[in-house]
Parts: C-alpha cells; structure tokens; sequence
C-alpha cells in the first residue's frame, strides 16, 4: 500500500476541533511515524487519531491509537497501533449533481497560533464519501476542512473532510467525519435524491 518516506495525514480530533498534519512513514509494520514536534505538541500516548492515505485518485482511512512517543531532533516519531485500514470505493458512492449553499472553514497559521478562515461557496455535486464545491479560494490538496451543507428544506450537514483536489474554480472534499447525526440523516438524503431520480 503505502511504503517507507511516503505521506500520510494524521488528523487529531479535541473538544477544540480538528486538526491535519503531514506525516512521513519511517516504517510500515508495525507503522511508525514522523511528524513536526511543534504541530503534534498535544498528541499523548493513548490519543485515537485517524489516518488518511491517498495514492493518487484513491484513499484509504483508518484510526489507530498513538501507543508510543519518541523525539528525534525538532521531530516526534509516532508508534501507531490498532489499525485497520479501509478503501473508499467511489464506484458504489454514486454522486448526485446537487446545488447548494455550502461553508468550508479551514485551520491556517497565524503567527504561530491557529486561525479559522472560512468562506462561502456552492455544491456541485456530493455523495457519501464527499462533494465538489465551486470556489475560487486559494485552497492546497490536503488541508483540512470543517465542511457545512445547508439543504433548502431541512437541518445543516456538517463533515471534516480533507481537500482532494484543487483548481481555479472548484475543489473535491473527501468526508472522513461526521458530526452528530449527520451520517444518518445524509443518507436518508441521498436516498431521497436517488427515487427522485428513478
């Protein structure tokens, strides 16, 4: 799958929200990570973090448990245990062509302190494994975003995702999380789309 000086992203989740960082393989089995001692400061022995590999068009998620925490210089190396990894297979997401208000909000750095800077934008279509958004932003493939969906009729969706592609104009987001209810009741939206469709 992946091999040693490949990238992962690492992505902690807190009260205080989520966060992504860039992480290369030092080994694979078991996996053993390395990332900026100055980015990873609050990971603990014990945290449940998620992975995300992405190998071109595809990825693969998985959570593990930080089991063990050295330093190397200005870099924390990360033992991770209990993974198990799982493919998104996009061909049995089918997407749906689907216009709607949309607000990403992702984490920057700003003077050493993070920063949230959000920004309006439209659906071009989205599935269960995540959307194509019309924005002209200045967005990098594999930041991590807060992503709010806002149907005309019923209850905001709320996801973290991470960035997948990036142009001019659009962006593809890749959901890994859902907030409260919002795996349920996207679904149960998605299906509705799909007998409008028939």
């Amino acid at each position: 799958m992946f091999q040693v000086g490949d990238t992962l992203y690492l992505v902690v989740t807190t009260d205080r929200g989520s966060t992504a960082h860039a992480v290369k393989v030092e080994q694979v089995e078991p996996l053993v990570v390395l990332g900026a001692a100055d980015e990873l400061a609050r990971i603990r022995t014990g945290d449940r973090v998620n992975l995300v590999y992405k190998n071109g068009g595809d990825s693969q998620h998985s959570e593990a448990i930080i089991s063990e925490i050295g330093r190397y210089g200005l870099s924390l190396v990360l033992h991770l245990d209990g993974l198990s990894w799982k493919a998104v297979d996009r061909r049995r997401a089918p997407r749906y062509s689907v216009s709607m208000p949309a607000k990403l909000t992702m984490v920057a750095d700003g003077a050493g302190e993070p920063i949230f800077e959000a920004f309006d934008c439209e659906t071009l279509d989205v599935s269960m494994v995540g959307c194509k958004v019309r924005t002209e932003a200045p967005v990098i493939p594999g930041t991590l975003m807060a992503v709010s969906l806002f149907p005309p009729d019923g209850e905001e969706f709320r996801f973290t995702g991470i960035v997948t592609r990036a142009d001019d104009e659009f962006l593809g987001i890749e959901f890994f999380d859902y907030s409260g209810t919002t795996r349920f009741r996207f679904a149960q939206y998605l299906n509705d789309l799909a007998g409008e469709a028939a």
